[in-house]
C-alpha cells in the first residue's frame, strides 16, 4: 500500500460511533458519552506545545487524509489514510507508542504517550481511527500508557496557524494552499507498515 507522509453531530457519526439521539438515552448515560467523546479531543495549542517538548512529553501524530497531505502536514506526523488504518496497523503503532513512552521516560517522569489522529475538515475519519485505537488500547490493557487523542480544528487550521515554524510543519508547499509564503520544502512519502514500525 503506498502512502504519502464543530458541529458535534459530525464528530458522534460513524461506525464505530453512532450518533447519539438524546432521546434514546437515559439523561445521566447520554450526558456520559458526550462527556467521553470531548475528552478525546485536543487543542492546536496544547498540541504544539507537546511536539516542542517531545522529548519530555511522548506525542505520536497520525495523518489520516488521502493525498491531501502532498501540501504539508504536521511536523513527524506518520501518513496512513483511513481506509488503511486496520488491525495490523493498529498493532504496530501501539508498539510504536510504547517504545517512545519509553524513549521519553528517563525515571525523572512517567507520562502517558500520547496519540493524535488529524485530517481534513471532515472530523468522522479522525474519529473512527481513534475509536478503533482506543478500543485496542483497551483490549490489550494499554491504557495506563496510551492516551488516544483528536485534533480539534484540521489541517488547514494547523498549517495556517504555523506554516512558518518547522518545528511544526514540514512539507509545506504553497501550491496547495490559499497562504503565501517562500517556504517550500519536499513532501516525506512512507507506507503505513514503515511509518509505524518501531524504531530500534
Amino acid at each position: 500500500m503506498t502512502i504519502t507522509g464543530e458541529d458535534k453531530s459530525s464528530v458522534m457519526t460513524g461506525v464505530d460511533f453512532p450518533l447519539l439521539n438524546r432521546s434514546s438515552f437515559p439523561r445521566s448515560e447520554y450526558f456520559s458519552s458526550c462527556s467521553q467523546q470531548s475528552e478525546m479531543y485536543i487543542s492546536r495549542k496544547s498540541l504544539a506545545f507537546r511536539l516542542i517538548l517531545n522529548n519530555h512529553l511522548p506525542t505520536i501524530v497520525v495523518d489520516i487524509r488521502d493525498n491531501d497531505s502532498l501540501g504539508g502536514m504536521i511536523q513527524g506526523a506518520l501518513h496512513c489514510p483511513e481506509y488503511f488504518f486496520r488491525k495490523t496497523e493498529i498493532k504496530l503503532l501501539i508498539e510504536r507508542a510504547k517504545l517512545k513512552r519509553r524513549e521519553c521516560n528517563t525515571g525523572i517522569s512517567y507520562r502517558k504517550c500520547f496519540v493524535v489522529f488529524y485530517s481534513t475538515d471532515d472530523l468522522k475519519q479522525s474519529t473512527k481511527c481513534a475509536l478503533r485505537l482506543r478500543k485496542m488500547v483497551q483490549k490489550l490493557n494499554q491504557t495506563s500508557e496510551i492516551t488516544v487523542k483528536i485534533l480539534r480544528g484540521n489541517a488547514d487550521a494547523w498549517i495556517s496557524s504555523y506554516l512558518h515554524d518547522h518545528r511544526l510543519v514540514e512539507g509545506f508547499d504553497k501550491k496547495h494552499w490559499a497562504i503565501k509564503t517562500e517556504d517550500e520544502t519536499n513532501v516525506m512519502v512512507e507506507t503505513c507498515n514503515d511509518a509505524f514500525q518501531p524504531q530500534t
